[in-house]
């Protein structure tokens, strides 16, 4: 077992508009053996609430998000995301809408809960069984390039090409006054 985990311990992460669900999920994975940690149950008066929810991420073997517009506006369920991918622990999202998942989860398969919920519930009781040791892959990220940009660098690359294959003498003489201009210093390349 690594940093303390333990195997069957599950984190719930939810916002409070979604409570109506969470201790479904909870009841569902206690069911199949699992002691899921909801924040509404296991928080006791008294005791620093970020340090408590830290350390039940830490003691989780996995977190459970259950992602809706109102997880995706909560402050909480950034932090306990956060704080899961720094733990290095993996998270399942679980939809409630249609609102888009955070980035690092973009790409992932989720459980569907916005419809035949307790089917989805039963099939995240059977999944989990199977996830990984560590935190989800981040995917890459993909630079947006305008289609209007793109054409400006095509053409841009087309000119500087005719410019290196031309035999044009004006073109030629260009090129070679200005060859040494990447070996000058800065201050030097200024007064070129």
């Amino acid at each position: 077992m690594k940093r303390g985990k333990t195997p069957r311990r599950i984190f719930i992460s939810h916002a409070d508009a979604n409570l109506q669900v969470a201790p479904k999920v909870k009841a569902t994975l206690q069911n199949v053996g699992y002691d899921a940690w909801l924040d509404d149950s296991d928080i006791h008066v008294g005791v620093l609430l970020r340090k408590e929810l830290q350390q039940a991420i830490a003691g989780s073997r996995a977190v459970v998000l259950v992602w809706s517009t109102a997880a995706s506006k909560s402050s909480w369920v950034a932090s306990e995301i956060l704080t899961s991918f720094h733990l290095n622990r993996f998270v399942v999202p679980c939809v409630l809408d249609a609102v888009a998942l955070p980035q690092f989860l973009s790409r992932s398969i989720f459980v569907d809960l916005r419809s035949a919920r307790d089917k989805a519930l039963v099939r995240l009781g059977e999944q989990l069984k199977t996830v990984p040791d560590e935190r989800n892959e981040f995917p890459e990220a993909v630079p947006y390039q305008s289609p209007e940009l793109l054409e400006t660098i095509y053409h841009l690359d087309a000119k500087q090409k005719e410019i290196v294959n031309t035999q044009d003498p004006k073109a030629m003489a260009f090129r070679s006054d200005h060859s040494q201009l990447g070996r000058l210093s800065p201050k030097k390349r200024l007064h070129v």
